[in-house]
């Protein structure tokens, strides 16, 4: 996940084919985000693309727990 994300590089300068992968990873906006705040460039898409997904993944998780059968004991 971390090679198709702009992690090491610039998806400025990247093929066609990394971009439209890259724009299906949420790792991709997480650091475009972190990029914004840091070189403060603030950059609210980013960020709400980011807290949109996070929030996304906690409805699912808890969705998907709930209905386990989990005894702790």
């Amino acid at each position: 996940m971390s090679f198709v994300a702009p992690v090491f590089y610039s998806l400025n300068k990247s093929p066609l084919l990394i971009k439209v992968i890259s724009g299906f990873n949420p790792l991709t906006y997480q650091i475009q985000a972190i990029r914004s705040i840091v070189f403060g460039h603030f950059s609210s898409f980013y960020i709400g693309i980011s807290l949109g997904l996070t929030i996304i993944t906690v409805i699912v998780s808890n969705v998907i727990i709930n209905k386990l059968n989990i005894s702790l004991t």
